[in-house]
């Protein structure tokens, strides 16, 4: 099982990002949410750091125990909660494609499952790229085009004869989740 361990006397040790992300939201995202905190926690972000799609917070949270110069949301409702939670000096409305930074202002840009959602990501890579210092990273993650491939009710329609049904449930959820931008791992 992702995230927890067996010891020998049969009881389970749950890791403790995956135990601090079931604290705030429910099972099946803070198991996907601690794969990719783990990944990202791994790097070596130098700030100051640009959150791009920070949302609520909560994740920013976990990644940047002891903080971050900047989060950047779209949604207005998600940049109100995370300010709430003080991750971040300071929390920007603004849309990817036009992020209102100067040029060359961070060292380090991370964005957790935002640019499969963006409509122009030629736009905002190149947004990206400008506020970069020479030498800055940029880290991301997005799910492949196999995304959906994991889903229950797909998998639960194939096995009871409906793969066409199943397809259109995988198209909706792409769909609904706007996501326009679904690549390759390569």
């Amino acid at each position: 099982v992702t995230g927890a361990d067996v010891n020998y006397e049969g009881s389970v040790t749950i890791d403790p990002i995956l135990h601090d992300y079931l604290k705030r939201t429910p099972v099946t995202l803070a198991l996907w949410r601690t794969l990719e905190l783990r990944a990202l926690a791994e790097l070596a972000l130098r700030p100051p750091v640009l959150d791009l799609g920070c949302g609520d917070g909560i994740f920013g949270s976990l990644l940047f125990p002891g903080g971050a110069a900047f989060g950047l949301d779209a949604s207005l409702g998600e940049v109100r909660l995370a300010r709430s939670r003080g991750v971040y000096r300071h929390v920007l409305a603004a849309d990817i494609e036009a992020i209102p930074l100067a040029s060359e202002s961070v060292n380090s840009v991370v964005s957790n499952c935002v640019v499969e959602h963006v409509d122009h990501l030629d736009a905002a890579l190149g947004e990206i790229r400008r506020v970069l210092r020479p030498g800055g990273l940029f880290a991301f993650t997005t799910p492949s085009e196999r995304f959906t491939e994991f889903f229950f009710y797909p998998r639960w329609l194939e096995r009871i004869g409906l793969p066409s049904l199943a397809r259109r449930w995988e198209r909706f959820r792409n769909d609904y989740h706007h996501h326009v931008n679904v690549f390759e791992p390569g």
